[in-house]
């Protein structure tokens, strides 16, 4: 309770000089994000809510925030008493009792399987969700005291987002959701994306068992030209979990995904969180997205109004002036010349302006977006994002909603509150 106080105190402390600045130093930044990081789940969470209201944070505090990862060790626990009282003795041939990778949450360990297969076996600790529930209580409290000193923070509505952040917590602690997850992934069958198989009858609630993967760290590729490759790759994966499948890894930092030995392909890790859409939602991301890539404002700032995302009355070429300052000179640059943090603050901004309502399905997506872009980043800046998005998009509205030479008309003729949108 005293380590959690001080904890608290000096979260507190860093907060006031990095929070309520405008333009926080990237060092403050840093610091604050590992502070995050040795807290543990809960705060690691408020830390990635930061990384996608760029409304109200700096570009600085929002590209540390998004690449945070939990790295908090914990106390030890025996995993062989969990491993005998919910999969009974023996249900390894193997088991390395030393962990391979530690977080706030639960501690993986490597094994095999009586059939002499190589697995990891993921085992949440006993008190993970009693230390959550602790946390919250002073979380409320934290937060209230920031409201007070930020009006910014006092309009947010505190309580249902801490209640989000807590279910989405439980979620993740429930070792079934993320195997689902794990499962659902797999389904997809990308090219150039690997997912473990999981071991579903040496899986429980508290225990995820699941193919050992070999791999590498991103790090580990330094020929350019075998960058340049997947960096294209890494951003087609993405953009085909949204806009094939509609279900995508909306944890996407570096700690959970990783190369194969060969250094074709991706492997992702780690299936707490996914993010999908609405049909409707998926529909206007695409047809807006598209016509950015067309530099077609006035249509952008029409979709808008179509989807209900800004008032029936706003002034729509004002609207598409806005936009087409912002994205025109962005569209056609290399990924390393821009940031789709500041980007999307520049677009917040002019939302904004034009009582854009709040869209929390899309929360996720911005986050993997600006996670994405700098795993895109690090292995080539000269990728152009957008050259890559286009013919994805396309390709969804084709196989979805017709051809692309009609679908702006059936968007006319489209009534929005249809049943199944």
């Amino acid at each position: 309770m005293l380590t959690l106080c001080f904890n608290l105190y000096i979260l507190w402390f860093k907060a006031k000089k990095i929070i309520f600045n405008q333009n926080p130093s990237i060092k403050k930044c840093q610091s604050f994000k590992k502070h995050l990081e040795k807290m543990g789940p809960l705060f690691i969470k408020i830390g990635q809510f930061i990384s996608v209201r760029p409304d109200i944070f700096s570009v600085n505090l929002i590209k540390e925030m998004s690449q945070l990862q939990d790295k908090a060790t914990g106390d030890e626990f025996c995993p062989i008493f969990i491993l005998e009282k919910e999969l009974g003795k023996n249900a390894f041939k193997y088991l390395n009792k030393n962990p391979i990778a530690k977080a706030s949450i639960a501690h993986v360990y490597e094994a095999k399987t009586h059939s002499n297969n190589k697995v990891v076996v993921k085992i949440v600790k006993p008190n993970a969700k009693k230390t959550i529930i602790n946390q919250i209580f002073y979380l409320k409290m934290l937060i209230n005291i920031f409201a007070l000193f930020s009006k910014k923070l006092s309009k947010l509505k505190k309580e249902q987002m801490i209640d989000a952040i807590e279910k989405n917590l439980m979620y993740e602690l429930n070792m079934h959701e993320e195997a689902k997850h794990a499962i659902l992934l797999k389904k997809q069958n990308i090219k150039n994306l690997q997912i473990p198989q999981i071991y579903s009858k040496l899986s429980t609630k508290n225990i995820l068992t699941m193919e050992h993967m070999q791999t590498v760290s991103i790090n580990s590729s330094l020929n350019i030209d075998k960058n340049k490759i997947l960096a294209k790759k890494g951003v087609e994966i993405f953009l085909e979990q949204v806009f094939s499948h509609n279900l995508f890894h909306a944890d996407m930092h570096l700690g959970n995904i990783f190369l194969n030995p060969n250094l074709t392909s991706f492997v992702a890790v780690d299936f707490g969180m996914v993010g999908y859409l609405r049909k409707k939602d998926l529909f206007y991301i695409s047809t807006i997205l598209l016509d950015l890539t067309n530099k077609d404002f006035d249509k952008v700032a029409s979709y808008h109004k179509k989807a209900n995302w800004v008032p029936k009355d706003v002034d729509e070429r004002a609207m598409s002036i806005d936009i087409e300052y912002v994205c025109a000179p962005i569209i056609d640059k290399a990924i390393g010349d821009y940031s789709a943090a500041e980007l999307l603050i520049n677009i917040i901004k002019i939302a904004k302006k034009y009582s854009l309502k709040n869209q929390p399905q899309l929360l996720l997506l911005q986050k993997t977006l600006i996670s994405v872009e700098g795993i895109g980043r690090q292995l080539d800046p000269k990728l152009k994002f957008w050259n890559l998005a286009g013919p994805i998009i396309k390709k969804y509205l084709h196989q979805n909603y017709m051809s692309y030479v009609n679908y702006q008309n059936f968007i006319d003729d489209l009534i929005i509150n249809k049943e199944g949108w």
